[in-house]
């Protein structure tokens, strides 16, 4: 599995790397509608802009940040010492808890959200749990 969580965060990343390249081209469109909304003093246009803004900034960071988490698990995948089959089906959820938190975030569907980052957290006690009972080996 330690292979499959580096390949997953690396192609995440790479994904995601081209969504924010999408996101860079469209900055001046959403600052531009901004701009107009606050001029005509429509404070409601205004908000929904920044809003649809920061969800897709917001969901980018996010991805980003679960795919390096990924990355790293794998690397520590040796050290984490609880039995196979809990190691792999909770790295299996976890990316499956990723990809679904990606798109859901993306169009701020909360159910999927917390899923993903449900996911996340689990994955995070179970490595930390494991890297606790694996110590005698990180300290030779």
């Amino acid at each position: 599995m330690r292979t499959p969580l580096i390949a997953f965060g690396l192609g995440w990343i790479l994904v995601w790397a081209c969504v924010g390249l999408l996101l860079a081209l469209q900055d001046g469109g959403f600052a531009g509608a901004m701009k107009a909304a606050a001029d005509a003093g429509n404070l409601s246009i205004f908000w929904a802009t920044f809003r649809a803004w920061k969800i897709r900034a917001s969901t980018h960071a996010h991805v980003l940040n679960f795919s390096y988490f990924s990355i790293i698990l794998g690397l520590l995948w040796p050290m984490i010492k609880l039995p196979r089959l809990v190691k792999n089906t909770a790295a299996v959820i976890f990316m499956i808890g990723v990809v679904v938190f990606s798109f859901a975030s993306w169009q701020w569907a909360q159910l999927g959200m917390a899923f993903g980052d449900l996911t996340f957290v689990l994955m995070v006690i179970v490595a930390l749990v494991g890297v606790i009972l694996g110590r005698k080996d990180i300290a030779e």
